[in-house]
């Protein structure tokens, strides 16, 4: 437990041990990937086609859906999963394509409707993403002669024609989904775009080295991590709470440490925390990601503690390795992280919170505020934010009277 403003470290036992994280896994997945890859990084897909529409709009030969691990192909991001490949096949018909006389194959890897507790199979995926998109194709008025077939090359065919291109969402649009639901689909095939695009392969072994090697530009000894997947399913993955706090602290020093910090779960209102630390100094305040192996008694909690009463941040890592029991496990994290939130740093007493009384726009760029008298207060903390979803210390006024 470490607070972030001063690098002061509340407490630690046994900081530096690896132990099996679980989905905590999936913190370092996202955050990997939008610090490598950049926060606006879209995924891409391909269409290819075996020659160009020629002028009655038909194409001769195979049509070619070439994906690159997109995995927002989901209710997560639109009203049904197969919206993307509905689109695309529109814009083909606004294209000029009228019929495909050859097959249609889906190529690469894609996650279609993934599963947030199930284990990815690109093999299944890929199936499922060809017949949906000639599905598409044919109810948008794009007939397809052959059948749906599919390839785990990512190359299309030599002297085919490439036709258009979709993107998903930003990367840390795709990371919420991984992180407040604990997506292991997802997470998993981010970790092999990962691996895709920095290491040449679409492999968990390739992106583990990319997190490791990552790492290093981490403040952290992470000469013990081990990463053989982006969900944290496997029970062979290691790191310790050092190394977890140590990236917190990372990402909230870098340029998308609110987009990265807004992807988590949230306690009391979201994701997999909406039940957890309900009370008032943690309900909201606390963001961040859990992890559960029950099998071998892993139960895992880190994130950040948005202090209620002095403002700073406090970065907090709990690794359980060999608990008999999960529920109680998670009910001593939630009083660790309470005794946090409620710890008033040596002052005496609570002040009364003060109650606003007047907002009104007094002009363009002026807001005139009132509020309540707060006995025995000597000054005011005014927290000004420039989007409405970020607050930091760094945009703090203080007002004395």
């Amino acid at each position: 437990m470490v607070d972030l403003e001063t690098d002061q470290v509340l407490y630690a036992r046994e900081a530096d041990t690896v132990r099996v994280p679980a989905s905590n896994t999936k913190m370092f997945t996202t955050a990997a990937a939008i610090d490598i890859l950049e926060p606006d990084a879209r995924v891409e897909t391909e269409i290819w086609a075996g020659t160009a529409p020629d002028g009655s709009g038909i194409v001769a030969g195979d049509l070619h859906l070439v994906g690159h691990h997109d995995f927002s192909w989901s209710t997560d991001f639109y009203g049904s999963a197969r919206a993307p490949l509905d689109r695309i096949a529109q814009e083909l018909f606004d294209l000029g394509v009228r019929r495909i006389s050859g097959d249609v194959v889906a190529r690469g890897e894609f996650c279609y409707e993934g599963q947030s507790l199930g284990t990815y199979s690109a093999p299944a995926h890929r199936g499922t993403a060809s017949v949906r998109f000639r599905d598409a194709l044919v109810a948008v008025g794009i007939p397809v002669d052959g059948a749906a077939a599919s390839s785990a090359d990512f190359d299309p065919p030599g002297g085919s024609v490439e036709l258009m291109r979709w993107l998903s969402p930003p990367m840390t649009s795709m990371a919420v989904p991984v992180n407040v639901r604990s997506h292991n689909e997802d997470a998993d095939v981010l970790l092999r775009h990962l691996g895709y695009r920095t290491g040449g392969a679409s492999t968990y072994a390739s992106g583990g080295q990319q997190i490791v090697d990552w790492m290093g530009s981490l403040p952290t000894d992470n000469s013990e991590a081990v990463w053989n997947d982006g969900s944290g399913l496997d029970h062979g993955n290691r790191t310790s709470p050092r190394n977890i706090v140590d990236l917190l602290r990372f990402m909230q020093q870098g340029a998308a440490a609110d987009r990265w910090v807004r992807s988590m779960a949230i306690a009391g209102v979201r994701g997999t925390l909406a039940s957890r630390m309900t009370g008032g100094d943690t309900q909201g305040r606390f963001w961040g990601k859990t992890g559960t192996l029950p099998s071998i008694g892993v139960v895992s909690l880190s994130g950040i503690l948005f202090h209620r009463y002095d403002g700073r941040r406090y970065a907090i890592s709990i690794l359980f390795n060999g608990v008999p029991n999960v529920t109680s496990a998670r009910s001593v994290q939630n009083q660790l992280v309470e005794a946090v939130a409620v710890d008033l740093h040596g002052v005496g007493s609570r002040p009364s919170a003060p109650v606003l009384s007047l907002a009104t726009g007094a002009a363009s760029d002026v807001v005139e505020l009132e509020w309540t008298e707060v006995p025995g207060a000597d000054g005011y903390a005014l927290w000004v934010s420039p989007d409405g979803e970020s607050w930091s210390l760094q945009d703090l006024s203080l007002i004395h009277i």
